[in-house]
C-alpha cells in the first residue's frame, strides 16, 4: 500500500486475460492519509481475505498503533511488525517511511497470515516462531526507476533468506523429502528491467542502461546469498536444483488477437470492446493463456464447416503484420492445427482447435487508442506468448537447470544446440526418478545425462 498520488491510466495493458495486467507488476492500492481531531492521522489497512484496520499515525512520535499494538518507523527502513490482531486473523504488516516533508509518506508490506502458512498448525507455529513472519511478495517493483528501491531489496532479501531457512530446517529437522519454492524476484526484475538493458529493445538507452543492469545483479546477488545458505547445511545426501521455467525477451509490438479477429469477421465485440462468445464464429478462454483459438460450433458455426473456419483461422494469423520503420514484421511464429498440435505438446479434449504462438517480441494485450497490432508504448519484455526459442545477443526465452549434490552427474553441461533442447516436464520426471517416486503418470523423460549412474 502507498499513501501518496495514485498511478496514471496506462495507453496499453500487458496480460492475459486481457483483464489481468501481469506484465507491469503493479503493485498496492493508494490512499491519502486523513488527519484526525487530535492531529494524528488515520490509515487503513485494506485486505481482501479479512476486515479492514484503522492505525493511528503520531507524526512526532513518528509510532504508528492499534489500540493495543505499536511500532516506531524509522525513515529508510522497514519498521518491526505490527500484529493486526483477531479481525485480520491475527496478521501482521510492516511499514517503510519513504519521506516526511513536503507530506508524509508510507508504504505498507504485504499483510501476513499465519493460519494460512501450512496444513499443520504446530509446523506452522514452529515456522513463524523461529523465522518470522512469511509473505508472498514484496510492496515497491524491482526498477531503479522506483524512489524505494532499497525497500525492495531488503523486502525481498528477507523473504528469500526465510525460503532459506526454511529448507534447512524442514529437510534437516523435520523430516521432509523434498522442499519445493518459486524465488519470483528474478522474474520480476526481468519484466521490469531487460527493456532498457538489452540493446535490441526500442527503449535501449546506452546511457541509461547500466542503471538497468545494476538492479538485475543484486536482484540476482539476493538469490546468490540465498542458496548460499542452503549450500552451507547441506549434506552427501541432498540434491539441490535451481531451475527457471522461462527467460524473456524485450517487447516491440503489442497484439490484441480478439481485435484481430474481429476486423475479419470472426468474433463479434461489444461497445467496450468486450468479445461476445455466443455471437462470435471463433473464441479464446481466459484460463488457456492467450494462445489457443476454439471455433464455436454451440450454435454459431456448422459442424460442417468447421474446416473452413479453422483454416480461414490459420490463414489470418500467418498473415498478421506490421511495417514498422519500412520493415514487415510478422506476429505469429506458427499456428497449427489440433490435429498436427501433438508435436508441440498439445493434445487432449481441452486443447483449441487452432493454436499458435507470437514471434519474439511481441506480446499479447489491449490498447485504449483500439489497434490490433501496433509498437509497445512502454520498455518490459516477456515470455509467456512467444515462441519457446525466442533470443536476442543478451537474453534468451530458455529456462535453466542447475543441479548439484547426491545422483548428479558431476561437470556436465548440456549442449543444447548439440543434443537439443529439454523440456519443462523433463524436470519433473527426473525430480520423481532421484527421489524413487512412480512416473506413470508424468510426460516427461529423466534427464539420463544430467544423473549419475546409479551404484
Amino acid at each position: 500500500m502507498r499513501f501518496d498520488a495514485p498511478p496514471k491510466v496506462r495507453q496499453q495493458t500487458l496480460g492475459w486475460p486481457p483483464s489481468s495486467p501481469l506484465a507491469y507488476h503493479d503493485k498496492g492500492l493508494w490512499q491519502p492519509l486523513v488527519r484526525s481531531n487530535n492531529g494524528d492521522y488515520r490509515l487503513t489497512v485494506q485486505s481482501a481475505h479479512g476486515s479492514n484496520v484503522t492505525l493511528s499515525l503520531n507524526a512526532g512520535t513518528l509510532t504508528l498503533s492499534t489500540q493495543d499494538e505499536y511500532v516506531t518507523l524509522k525513515q529508510g527502513q522497514w519498521s518491526d511488525w505490527l500484529p493486526l490482531g483477531e479481525v485480520a486473523e491475527g496478521g501482521k504488516a510492516r511499514f517503510w517511511l519513504a519521506s516526511l516533508a513536503p507530506h508524509i509518506e508510507l508504504i505498507q508490506s504485504e499483510v501476513t497470515y499465519p493460519q494460512r502458512i501450512a496444513s499443520d498448525d504446530k509446523l506452522a507455529s514452529m515456522l513463524i516462531d523461529e523465522l518470522g513472519p512469511f509473505y508472498s511478495q514484496w510492496a515497491e517493483k524491482a526498477s531503479p526507476d522506483e524512489a524505494c528501491l532499497a525497500s525492495t531489496l531488503q523486502d525481498a532479501e528477507n523473504q528469500s533468506l526465510w525460503l532459506a531457512e526454511s529448507a534447512v530446517r524442514l529437510t534437516h529437522q523435520h523430516g521432509f523429502s523434498l522442499w519445493a519454492a518459486v524465488h519470483h524476484l528474478i522474474d520480476e526484475s526481468h519484466h521490469l528491467c531487460l527493456g532498457q538493458y538489452d540493446p535490441s529493445s526500442p527503449f535501449y538507452i546506452a546511457e541509461q542502461a547500466p542503471r538497468y543492469e545494476a538492479v538485475l545483479r543484486e536482484c540476482y546477488r539476493v538469490l546468490d546469498r540465498s542458496i548460499g545458505r542452503i549450500l552451507a547445511s547441506v549434506d552427501s545426501e541432498t540434491t539441490l536444483l535451481l531451475a527457471s521455467d522461462h527467460g524473456a525477451v524485450p517487447n516491440h509490438f503489442m497484439c490484441d488477437v480478439n481485435r484481430y479477429l474481429a476486423k475479419h469477421g470472426l468474433v463479434v465485440l461489444d461497445a467496450s470492446g468486450q468479445p461476445q462468445r455466443d455471437q462470435s464464429q471463433v473464441y479464446l478462454k481466459d484460463e488457456r493463456g492467450g494462445l489457443e483459438i476454439y471455433i464455436n460450433l454451440h450454435g454459431v458455426v456448422p459442424q460442417a464447416d468447421y474446416a473452413r473456419v479453422q483454416d480461414q483461422v490459420l490463414h489470418l494469423l500467418r498473415n498478421w503484420s506490421i511495417v514498422h520503420n519500412g520493415q514487415t514484421h510478422h506476429a505469429v511464429a506458427w499456428a497449427l492445427r489440433k490435429e498436427d498440435a501433438g508435436s508441440v505438446g498439445y493434445w487432449g479434449e481441452a486443447a483449441g482447435d487452432v493454436l499458435f504462438t507470437y514471434n519474439s517480441g511481441f506480446v499479447w494485450g489491449t490498447s485504449v487508442t483500439g489497434e490490433d497490432i501496433c509498437p509497445v508504448v512502454a520498455p518490459g519484455a516477456n515470455h509467456g506468448p512467444q515462441k519457446p526459442t525466442a533470443e536476442t545477443a543478451h537474453t534468451s526465452n530458455y529456462g535453466v537447470l542447475l543441479a548439484w549434490g547426491a545422483g548428479i552427474r558431476k561437470g556436465y553441461y548440456h549442449d543444447r544446440h548439440r543434443h537439443g533442447p529439454y523440456r519443462m516436464a523433463d524436470a519433473g520426471a527426473t525430480i520423481a526418478y532421484l527421489l524413487g517416486a512412480e512416473r506413470d503418470s508424468l510426460d516427461g523423460a529423466i534427464m539420463q545425462a544430467l544423473v549419475a549412474a546409479r551404484e
